[in-house]
């Protein structure tokens, strides 16, 4: 598995090896404001995460950062290894899946019942976003399901 958290600043290149590496069976999880600018910190065109929509099979149209007491809740489907609701705070995007399959969505504001998790097949892998900020126990939570999906051992 694969962690990419945040990589604002991605430089030609990045985006086909992790590409290169789901696709030849492996995960990828990229978290919220990827892919925005290359290495001279020019701004990627053709929509954001711009060198990862492909990859990802979504795009980011909007991100917001909600007031610090504001906390969204967010609602997972029938994904084994996931509780039903989680909170999130800091961070929400909206999500247009382009190919990308949803597995979890804002419950509530006005970002109900957008996309908050997607998962996308590309190749023989998996490549997972998140499109919020979420705490310790859903990093745990999304460890372990992501280990057993691939047939790994979780630490």
């Amino acid at each position: 598995m694969m962690f990419v958290p945040s990589l604002y600043m991605a430089k030609p290149g990045v985006a086909e090896k992790i590409e290169a590496y789901v696709a030849a069976g492996g995960t990828a999880v990229l978290t919220y404001f990827s892919g925005i600018v290359d290495e001279c910190d020019r701004v990627h065109l053709g929509g954001y995460p711009a060198p990862f929509r492909k990859l990802l099979g979504l795009r980011v149209e909007e991100w917001a950062v909600p007031p610090d007491d504001r906390k969204h809740k967010v609602r997972f489907s029938k994904v084994a290894g996931f509780k039903r609701k989680y909170e999130t705070s800091f961070w929400a995007e909206v999500i247009r899946t382009e190919g990308a399959e949803t597995v979890a969505t804002f419950g509530d504001g006005c970002y109900a019942g957008l996309p908050a998790v997607t998962c996308h097949r590309f190749g023989k892998g998996e490549a997972w976003y998140l499109g919020t900020q979420f705490g310790p126990e859903f990093h745990a939570d999304l460890v372990r399901c992501l280990a057993k999906r691939t047939g790994t051992k979780a630490p």
